[in-house]
């Protein structure tokens, strides 16, 4: 029953009809009346109080609670008599229809639906409490027993070049509507709760309110969607759709690729196709091309912004977008008489390269593996080969060059570069040096550059300073020194990011001691000169600060891959306290969220229906369970 009590409300929200095979979404249709609030059906049985609406189906049993009226008398017994419409009940006089022994209830045994001259349990029943002769009150609840509203199909349609009738449900396609006299959609036997209401709609917008809707000397402007709904006023509603095509093609928009490309950047404007991912640099316009390769003319371009028409972009194939913003949605409609074709962008910032914190794999025992992007002191002994991994971001592939001590590297003599990328999400570049030298000591970088900025990974290589020692029999290390003497020295992480931008902050670092004999194993300090430890914190942002913005670290991102989000603590502080943000000046306030990850492609996930799930992207259909399971790639789920 709630079922089809809500379809009124469906039809009002989110019609659907299915047009060249795909299932489209038409315009919202706003004027279909919504339904009320329904009573709950406990085991068949409704209980209401006098003075509301009881939309009900069979076969329901129905109780009015006159309660508040005689709590409401001023004497402690007043009179009280039940009306159907207008006449007195007692038990017996209606039908289905007794009165409780107190008079408190009037009940409904078993609603009953009118057929055919058949007296049904409908009607408006009202309680009249008489404190006297001249004081009373009345309230009254109508009853309507459901016939939930059908719409037949009455027959096959008819075409000939001078009337053409099309029954509900079916769609035909005609040369052309010129020179015929008479259109008519035509719909069969309704059946339903009185009173029925009617409305035709032509591609969403209301064109009549009877059925069968018939259109005098129609022309080909008349193509198009027609659907008749039939909707009672608390009992449901149905729909049916009919469509009229002309013969030729819809137009078809050359659609960009589902991988985002890089854009054409020239003179501060980036250049891009519809129907891919935006990814833009701040400051820099868009120019958003939908090239029309395909329908029959006339067509007609319409370009939405966030869902809406936008009125400041006429009937043109190409936009230029000077206020993008993060996160909205451009959709190039192309309309013809025969049918459309729209495809979406959503604009995203576009992201400078990031050198990533990817795990490397485990080298063999004699050899040493590190990573730019986790940096660390890392002493290498004469002899041993080294492979250096510098894993970047990047939308496209991104340039990568290594450098030592700021001097570019080249492949040549004991040191190769080879460079690979994982479907166009992460570039890795990897420097081996063969046969490391005392003179290969130093700081090793990769620098990481695309059309939005670039990144520097960096981590050192120092040569091993204690003369070499066999490996233990065990992976322990022993003081013995029959065995081996313990080489060790202090090894010093990076510092941290400063907890305070003015003012006086701190940064921390990590600092081991470790057994240059055995592989850089972390042995206790104690086998370190505790003179030479270190610092592990130092001051930073001795700068003035009447105010200033405190950022924390960035979180994880919230996804592994597809687009994700971080989020970092950001506080306005003045003299080292927490202050309002307004004392900072708001428009100053660094980003507390951005977006990441997306880069990075989940895999197996896909799109069930290639054609169709990009123009759906960055919209709210995204948001509905059924639509992330069959659009995956394009909705961004792993």
């Amino acid at each position: 029953m709630m079922a089809r009590l809500a379809l009124c409300l469906f039809i009002a929200v989110d019609l659907v009809f299915v047009v060249w095979g795909q299932t489209t979404h038409a315009p919202i249709i706003p004027d279909l009346p919504p339904p009320p609030t329904f009573p709950s059906v406990v085991n068949e049985s409704v209980s209401v109080f006098v003075g509301e609406p009881v939309p009900v189906s069979p076969d329901v049993r129905v109780t009015i609670d006159c309660g508040p009226l005689i709590d409401a008398s001023i004497v402690a017994n007043p009179d009280i008599t039940w009306f159907k419409n207008g006449n007195p009940i007692t038990n017996g006089s209606a039908v289905n229809v007794v009165i409780s022994q107190d008079e408190r209830f009037c009940i409904v045994t078993d609603t009953l639906l009118a057929v055919g001259g058949q007296l049904g349990t409908d009607g408006n029943y009202s309680c009249e409490v008489c404190s006297d002769p001249t004081t009373c009150n009345t309230n009254i609840s109508e009853l309507v027993v459901c016939g939930e509203p059908h719409l037949s199909v009455p027959g096959p349609s008819i075409i000939n070049p001078f009337i053409i009738t099309i029954s509900c449900g079916q769609n035909v396609t005609v040369a052309s509507l010129d020179g015929v006299v008479r259109l008519t959609i035509n719909c069969g036997v309704f059946n339903g709760s009185e009173p029925l209401i009617f409305k035709v709609y032509k591609d969403g917008v209301l064109v009549g309110n009877t059925v069968p809707h018939v259109i005098a000397s129609p022309d080909d402007d008349d193509a198009g969607t027609y659907t008749v709904v039939v909707c009672t006023r608390l009992c449901g509603a149905a729909y049916a759709t009919s469509r009229i095509l002309l013969q030729g093609d819809p137009p078809d928009i050359d659609e960009g690729p589902f991988i985002p490309e890089p854009p054409s950047v020239m003179n501060g404007t980036m250049t891009v196709r519809i129907g891919t991912p935006i990814y833009v640099i701040d400051g820099f316009d868009v120019v958003i091309n939908c090239n029309i390769v395909g329908g029959t003319p006339p067509i007609t371009i319409t370009w939405l912004r966030n869902g809406a028409p936008d009125p400041t972009r006429g009937n043109v194939s190409t936009i230029t977008v000077t206020d993008a913003s993060d996160g909205d949605v451009f959709t190039c409609r192309a309309d013809n008489n025969i049918g459309f074709d729209m495809h979406t962008s959503t604009i995203r910032e576009y992201e400078p390269p990031q050198i990533l914190p990817i795990p490397f794999p485990t080298p063999p025992p004699d050899e040493v593996a590190v990573s730019t992007g986790i940096p660390s002191n890392t002493v290498v002994g004469t002899g041993t080969k080294v492979t250096v991994y510098c894993p970047s971001s990047g939308i496209g592939v991104p340039s990568i060059v290594w450098f030592k001590d700021g001097v570019m590297i080249t492949a040549s003599g004991r040191f190769m570069i080879s460079t690979t990328t994982l479907a166009g999400a992460v570039t890795t570049s990897v420097l081996m040096i063969d046969d490391f030298q005392p003179e290969d000591a130093g700081v090793y970088s990769c620098r990481s550059t695309n059309v939005a900025g670039s990144a520097l990974g960096e981590v050192p290589l120092m040569q091993q300073a204690c003369p070499a020692c066999p490996p233990p029999a065990v992976e322990t290390i022993s003081s013995d020194p029959d065995e081996c003497s313990v080489c060790a020295d202090w090894i010093p992480d990076p510092f941290g990011e400063c907890s305070l931008d003015c003012h006086l902050g701190v940064q921390t670092r990590d600092v081991r001691c470790i057994d240059l004999n055995r592989n850089n194993q972390t042995v206790l300090d104690t086998f370190c000169d505790p003179a030479t430890r270190p610092n592990e914190e130092q001051s930073c942002g001795f700068g003035p600060c009447a105010t200033g913005w405190r950022k924390g670290p960035w979180s994880k991102c919230s996804r592994t891959c597809q687009t994700g989000y971080q989020r970092r603590l950001v506080e306005c502080i003045q003299m080292g306290l927490v202050v309002p943000d307004s004392e900072c000046g708001i428009s100053l306030r660094p980003k507390s969220e951005r977006f990441c990850n997306g880069h990075i492609h989940c895999f197996p996930c896909k799109d069930d229906y290639p054609k169709f799930c990009p123009r759906i992207m960055g919209t709210p259909y995204c948001m509905k369970e059924e639509y992330r399971k069959a659009c995956c790639w394009s909705c961004g789920n792993d």
